[in-house]
């Protein structure tokens, strides 16, 4: 979590999908969470949560993130809001455009949770505790993930690999976490994938647990 007072993270994005990767990781860490589905939404939840930083996604229908920050930047009361803006096209014109509109910094899509987090420390301020907001664990899949080498890697069944990826996906970092901790439990050759996947979700690696996930699912 991070010390402190609770901050507010409002969320803008067309795509559910999108916002819930952020809003999963950053409930847990004790963020409060607005969501908002284009700029009209956004300046509307803008107004009414007044949140500490807003990310904003730059295509959407009615309007889109440029148009948003625009205004914002011009609003006598929301103009000193701290903004993010969070694009997957063409990353320097998308950082242009940004930056032009009022940005204070940009994240490439699909948004990597260490960068994430890097910037909301930077922008509020904040200083993590990484192990406040999760149980100290007993097991022994919190050490030497390096050490593992793939042909000891056993997956589970295919029922909890995809339980597993649909929290991947969702940047279920906490999930991912406790479902590593149940699999250590349920039978020892499933020991080296829990610890892989519990080190990644525990340095918040959300890009490549997906991808270490997808390789085994069929």
């Amino acid at each position: 979590g991070c010390q402190g007072k609770a901050r507010k993270i409002l969320v803008v994005d067309d795509k559910w999908e999108n916002r819930s990767v952020i809003v999963n990781v950053l409930k847990p860490l004790g963020f409060e969470i607005s969501e908002a589905s284009n700029g009209v939404e956004g300046l509307e939840k803008a107004t009414a949560f007044n949140p500490d930083l807003i990310i904003t996604d730059l295509v959407m229908p009615v309007m889109d993130g440029l148009e948003m920050m625009r205004r914002l930047r011009s609003s006598d009361n929301l103009k000193d809001l701290l903004i993010i803006a969070s694009s997957a096209s063409v990353y320097e014109l998308d950082k242009q455009q940004s930056s032009k509109a009022g940005c204070d910094d940009f994240i490439p899509k699909p948004v990597d949770v260490a960068e994430l987090l890097e910037k909301l420390k930077q922008h509020l301020q904040l200083e993590w505790v990484y192990e406040d907001f999760m149980p100290k664990s007993e097991s022994i899949i919190d050490a030497g993930a390096e050490e593992i080498q793939l042909e000891e890697i056993v997956p589970p069944p295919s029922d909890i690999l995809l339980l597993l990826y649909d929290f991947a996906k969702r940047g279920s970092v906490f999930d991912i976490r406790q479902e590593a901790e149940k699999l250590e439990k349920l039978d020892d050759k499933f020991v080296p994938f829990a610890k892989v996947i519990y080190r990644f979700a525990k340095d918040f690696k959300v890009k490549q647990l997906r991808k270490f996930i997808e390789d085994y699912v069929d």
